[in-house]
């Protein structure tokens, strides 16, 4: 099995990637939790905003 170095450029990249993917899994978690929290008043804007995200990334992987 051949092991691949990631040269800075791509490690940034994976690594914004990766942060990226974090910040829609906390979005969705607050879309979750503004089901039952009436205090959570932005649900359907951060839906709104994770579709938005899940679209770029869908282009941006083609």
């Amino acid at each position: 099995m051949s092991t691949m170095k990631l040269d800075e450029i791509q490690y940034e990249l994976v690594s914004q990637y990766v942060a990226m993917l974090e910040t829609i899994k906390e979005a969705l978690n607050y879309v979750e939790a503004s089901f039952t929290d009436l205090s959570k008043t932005e649900g359907d804007r951060v839906l709104s905003d994770v579709f938005m995200a899940i679209e770029q990334i869908s282009e941006s992987n083609s």
